[in-house]
């Protein structure tokens, strides 16, 4: 959830590499994906249809920590 306004950064392997989910899903599987967010960021598709996330300050992708006392 780190680039959630910035999701050119998926685009990058490094940073797909730090990401448990983007580094273990099969290179074939994931470059259609990848190609789709590439052309919808070039032509501008991605910011008609997301441009309201960039002026959000924050953004609950529901993760929670769990903490149990015993």
């Amino acid at each position: 959830m780190a680039f959630w306004r910035r999701p050119d950064a998926y685009l990058n392997p490094l940073v797909r590499a730090g990401m448990s989910m983007l580094s273990q899903i099969d290179p074939v599987t994931l470059q259609p994906g990848l190609n789709r967010l590439a052309a919808d960021l070039t032509s501008g598709t991605w910011h008609t249809r997301y441009h309201h996330l960039l002026s959000q300050p924050d953004f609950d992708g529901g993760y929670r920590l769990v903490i149990a006392d015993r």
